[in-house]
């Protein structure tokens, strides 16, 4: 091959792997949209529950780990299910909490219990409402009367 054969070819990968970039960010935003439309729709319909932190993921970058999501565990009709949530669900319902946490790489306490929305339809897909910690007894049934109000006055 010659040289100008080379730089055409190498042009043709370069403008192929753009391409194929940008197709994938825009299906990736997408979804994020789509999540974000389910997550606004929880808030004006949903049962709830209290769901109680189980864990943290993350992924290695250089020296630190990054924190990707977090899973939590809520008893729906009598089975334990086991969700995870990641930033575009917190950043929908809390988003001083998101950026808290997910960018200033602050894991979630195992053990912490927290008002959940739940998704009848798709119990895996709930969200977590961090700024309603479960701290005691009582909290559930104010919070749930908070939505209740909230969903009448809309």
């Amino acid at each position: 091959m010659n040289s100008k054969t080379e730089v055409i070819l190498m042009w043709s990968v370069g403008i192929g792997l753009t391409i194929i970039i940008i197709i994938g960010v825009l299906i990736g935003q997408k979804q994020g949209d789509k999540r974000e439309l389910e997550v606004s729709a929880l808030l004006e319909n949903s049962s709830f529950a209290i769901g109680t932190i189980t864990g943290n993921t993350y992924t290695r970058v250089q020296s630190s780990n990054l924190l990707m999501s977090f899973y939590f565990s809520i008893w729906v009709h009598g089975d334990i299910i086991h969700v995870s949530q990641g930033l575009t669900e917190t950043e929908v319902l809390t988003p001083v909490i998101a950026k808290h946490h997910f960018k200033a790489n602050k894991f979630f306490k195992e053990g912490e219990k927290y008002l959940v929305l739940v998704d009848d339809k798709s119990p895996d897909k709930s969200v977590m409402c961090l700024d309603k910690p479960i701290l005691e007894s009582q909290d559930f049934g104010e919070y749930v009367k908070e939505f209740q109000k909230m969903r009448r006055n809309k």
